[in-house]
């Protein structure tokens, strides 16, 4: 069963040393149903399957609360017992215009630490 397609971010931004934004197709599409871009920084690629720890907030998200919450993830996942791989990423669900209700998360790419 595919998830409903509210379940996945609007964007997802790698905020590592060169950020990139990140968009999810729907489940019921395929690559070539995408449209051609002429802009050659575009590019499309499938991800491999990865395990994120997240941290879910409110509100808009500032640079400051995505620092913030960030560290706090880390600490998290690093007290239980997980070890972080790559940069922080960001992912947004609600339209800009959305003024209540807004959900935000925070995640790293994580491995379990070995004992």
């Amino acid at each position: 069963m595919q998830p409903p397609e509210a379940s996945f971010p609007r964007l997802v931004m790698d905020m590592g040393e060169r950020p990139s934004l990140f968009f999810y197709m729907p489940f019921d599409r395929s690559e070539s149903d995408l449209p051609a871009t002429r802009d050659r920084a575009i590019t499309l690629q499938t991800l491999p399957p990865r395990t994120l720890g997240v941290l879910r907030f409110g509100g808009y998200a500032s640079d400051k609360d995505l620092k913030r919450y960030g560290r706090r993830l880390r600490e998290i996942l690093e007290q239980e017992g997980w070890q972080v791989e790559g940069p922080l990423l960001y992912m947004g669900y609600n339209a800009p215009w959305t003024l209540v209700g807004r959900r935000n998360e925070v995640a790293f790419e994580v491995r379990r630490s070995k004992p």
